[in-house]
């Protein structure tokens, strides 16, 4: 265990130093660096879930460079130089963006649930590990109950209808608030009604973790128990490709 440990925390300084270097020219260079190096981490005990995401993410994304793209959660991140490449990206976070973005990415500081775009503004939305947080105050955002809910609210009034909205999380067989109160783990129940009636499902990948990240199906997925350890992540991970429903459903 110790060993896992070890390597996790060596993960994680190599790709926050390749994040930490501040240039916006070089952003996208830095996003395929780590990318590469998520892939064969596993070989060596290490498996962040974010290489299965990322992935989930860009294989069914359109390939279209004319896209209006939001990336949620974006600070600390550089996915957001890599879906440049498909349109016109915005970041929002309630966090800084400290990234010398170019100029065909813009970012703005705010609540999530209270952005400043029009109605059905965006052909793409984007929120990676992020919807599990929101409302909880872990993360210099304002702390208020239901804040996924209302999230999921705001992004759907400002995707257009028939656009897609890309949401991953991590879920189990109950719904809980983790020990340290930054994040939730959503039950199937709960999971369901975040997406009741405001999206329908065109693409869903469900995963547990042993020693490393094993596709499963929905139902296997949902009984895994929380466990709260780098080296025993005990709880699933859902990828899903939401569909916006017209208006008056």
């Amino acid at each position: 265990m110790e060993r896992v440990i070890l390597r996790h925390k060596i993960a994680n300084y190599l790709a926050n130093k390749i994040k930490n270097i501040k240039s916006g020219y070089l952003g996208r260079v830095r996003f395929l660096l780590i990318y590469f190096i998520y892939h064969f981490l596993p070989l060596f005990g290490f498996d962040y879930s974010r290489l299965i995401e990322w992935r989930f993410i860009l294989k069914n994304l359109p390939k279209n460079k004319k896209l209006r793209i939001l990336d949620v959660g974006c600070t600390s991140s550089l996915f957001i130089y890599e879906l440049a490449r498909y349109g016109k990206v915005f970041g929002v976070d309630a966090r800084p963006y400290f990234e010398n973005l170019p100029k065909t990415i813009k970012f703005l500081q705010c609540d999530v649930s209270k952005t400043p775009f029009p109605d059905n503004y965006f052909d793409c939305i984007t929120a990676i590990s992020v919807i599990e947080h929101i409302g909880l105050g872990a993360y210099t955002d304002p702390a208020y109950d239901n804040g996924d809910f209302k999230a999921m609210e705001e992004l759907r009034r400002i995707v257009r209808v028939g656009g897609m909205l890309f949401i991953t999380t991590v879920i189990g067989n109950k719904y809980i608030i983790t020990p340290n109160g930054n994040e939730r783990i959503y039950d199937e129940e709960r999971f369901g009604k975040l997406i009741e009636k405001k999206f329908s499902i065109a693409k869903e990948e469900y995963y547990i973790f042993r020693r490393r990240w094993v596709s499963v199906d929905k139902e296997k997925a949902f009984l895994e128990s929380p466990v709260f350890l780098p080296s025993l992540k005990g709880f699933g991970l859902a990828c899903l490709q939401l569909i916006k429903n017209t208006n008056n459903e």
